[in-house]
């Protein structure tokens, strides 16, 4: 359990590296659903004790199981999840056979440190139930689980006339303590809409809480059955489809107005005339009759001046 334990707390730190590998947006209201397939570990040896006696061979501490699971992801970052997984084992020996099953489900609440549109991670906690069954048959008086007198062939090893079968049961309250980790392929280009079929892994540990035991009342020597407790770990990998929104569809969208203008500007088709600045250009008031006037008589004023500065032939200018 410790190497588990370590390995759990290594793959959480690695995996939560990838928070910030993307920007996009994962789900924020949605979820996904789907089957699993995985392995379960577990002390068998109550029971492996307890068969020994029939020739039954020993069951394996590590067993495949299969299930189904979901999640519902609220507001990006809060998980409820729906767990259930099962798993049989057949064993034969000289005068009994047996099957022994069992199985788990738990309902989950956590959180999603990762909630991208590729990558999904979560980290749970639940509360569930747990149990074995137990088949046997055979010669249940040999194996003494019957009185003789139930069987006239007791001791023998003819299940032609001596077989018999019952069942047995432990039942249990569990905790549940997981971490989920997916990659997603979407299949829709809507940004708003999340759409992606998701191949995870998910790891978890499971704690008994208390166990209750049924069996038929016709048995004997009931305190010596096996007291197998449901403490284990479990290891699978799943295939889910998800689908849901990646934004509040209750918050209303927000524009920015000077952002807009200005797209609009770059948007907008330029004219010739717009690509050349227009350089401020001076008017001028029109002139009245007088002042044109004036303007034709102002070079003469000017050449009477030069005449007189000057003189001519018959009046001499001033003397130097």
């Amino acid at each position: 359990m410790k190497k588990f334990a370590l390995t759990f707390l290594i793959s959480v730190i690695l995996l939560t590296s990838l928070a910030h590998a993307e920007e996009d947006k994962g789900l924020f209201f949605g979820g996904h659903g789907g089957f699993n397939v995985g392995a379960f570990y577990f002390d068998p040896s109550p029971f492996n004790h307890w068969l020994s006696k029939a020739g039954i061979n020993d069951v394996p501490a590590i067993v495949p199981v299969f299930g189904l699971n979901g999640q519902v992801i609220l507001f990006r970052k809060i998980v409820i999840g729906l767990q259930g997984n099962g798993f049989s084992i057949d064993r034969n020996g000289s005068y009994l056979d047996t099957n022994i099953n069992g199985g788990y489900g738990f309902v989950d609440i956590g959180i999603a440190p990762i909630n991208k549109k590729h990558y999904l991670l979560t980290t749970t906690v639940g509360l569930g139930g747990a149990g074995y069954n137990v088949w046997l048959k055979g010669d249940l008086v040999k194996f003494k689980l019957l009185p003789e007198s139930s069987s006239d062939l007791s001791g023998s090893n003819n299940r032609g006339n001596s077989s018999r079968s019952t069942d047995l049961g432990w039942s249990y309250l569990v905790t549940h303590l997981g971490v989920s980790f997916y990659y997603g392929i979407p299949f829709t280009n809507d940004p708003d809409s999340y759409g992606n079929v998701l191949f995870g892994i998910s790891a978890g540990g499971i704690i008994q809480i208390f166990r209750t035991e049924w069996n038929s009342p016709e048995l004997i020597n009931v305190g010596t059955l096996p007291t197998p407790s449901f403490n284990g770990a479990y290891l699978q990998i799943e295939i889910q489809f998800g689908g849901g929104v990646t934004s509040d569809p209750m918050k209303p969208p927000t524009y920015d107005i000077g952002t807009e203008k200005k797209e609009d500007e770059k948007s907008a088709p330029k004219t010739p005339a717009q690509d050349k600045p227009l350089s401020p250009q001076k008017t001028e008031p029109p002139k009245s009759d007088d002042q044109k006037q004036k303007t034709d008589e102002q070079p003469k004023s000017e050449d009477q001046d030069r005449d007189k500065g000057q003189g001519t032939d018959d009046q001499p200018g001033p003397k130097k």
